[in-house]
């Protein structure tokens, strides 16, 4: 098995030891300094800024990657591969759930196998980028000050598949579940019940959005008990039931 299809088959290999060696400061993957300025904006969850710098630096970073292969296209699959793994790394750092990451990852990688044409690499570099950029940006939130409901919000994000009781949270900031319940109130102005079950819907919504799951799927991964009470749950937060939402933003094209 070559190279690229060895990382095609298992993308998450790649991804966790690019992610170790971003966070042991070096990485096998040069694109001069650019894929270190485009990891920043990502994890700060830019995205102004990376559709300027992919609009303005794409093209010239295809045109001088490293030819592994005789044949162009394989080099320019290889490249995003990488780059897909790489943008992967930066919303892990920018404090995303790991799994709804590496879930996505995983269906981007899959589209690979489906390109013709140089310009579909293109155009599946962006919507990886701006995906993966645009997912930090919504993950990140107006500090509290409050060091426990920051704790209880990290903790909620990193155990989104779980069941997530009142009381496994306030266990594991080291505090009374009453007392983080009214902290959080105060200081977020939602109960923590209901930011519990509205960052569940925002993960089902990357997922529908940027992956094929079915519906059951994601309702059992984010711990729903049934897929119906998924879709009643979603429907009230959303406005519209899941297959909905996930029909509107493949025909919108939105990212």
């Amino acid at each position: 098995m070559n190279p690229v299809d060895n990382i095609k088959a298992n993308p998450q290999s790649l991804l966790m030891s690019l992610f170790q060696d971003v966070m042991d400061g070096k990485s096998d993957i040069d694109y001069s300094n650019l894929a270190w300025i485009t990891l920043d904006y990502i994890k700060n969850g830019e995205i102004a800024q990376v559709e300027e710098l992919f609009r303005t630096n794409f093209s010239n970073v295809i045109s001088n990657i490293d030819k592994f292969f005789d044949d162009n296209k394989k080099n320019i699959e290889y490249m995003t591969i990488n780059s897909i793994c790489l943008y992967s790394c930066g919303a892990i750092l920018g404090g995303t759930n790991s799994q709804i990451i590496l879930a996505i990852q995983k269906n981007l990688c899959r589209k690979i196998l489906d390109i013709n044409q140089i310009q579909d690499y293109y155009n599946l570099n962006y919507e990886a980028l701006i995906a993966f950029t645009t997912i930090v940006k919504h993950t990140k939130e107006t500090p509290t000050g409050s060091r426990d409901v920051e704790k209880a919000k990290s903790y909620i994000r990193q155990k989104i598949y779980t069941k997530l009781p009142v009381k496994d949270v306030a266990e594991n900031c080291g505090i009374n579940a009453d007392y983080l319940s009214r902290l959080f109130l105060e200081k977020t102005g939602v109960t923590l019940k209901k930011y519990i079950q509205d960052q569940k819907i925002n993960a089902a919504c990357h997922l529908l959005k940027y992956t094929d799951y079915p519906l059951s799927y994601i309702a059992t991964l984010l711990d729903f008990s049934t897929q119906s009470h998924f879709g009643n749950v979603f429907k009230k937060c959303k406005g519209e039931t899941p297959a909905q939402y996930r029909n509107y933003t493949e025909n919108a094209n939105i990212f």
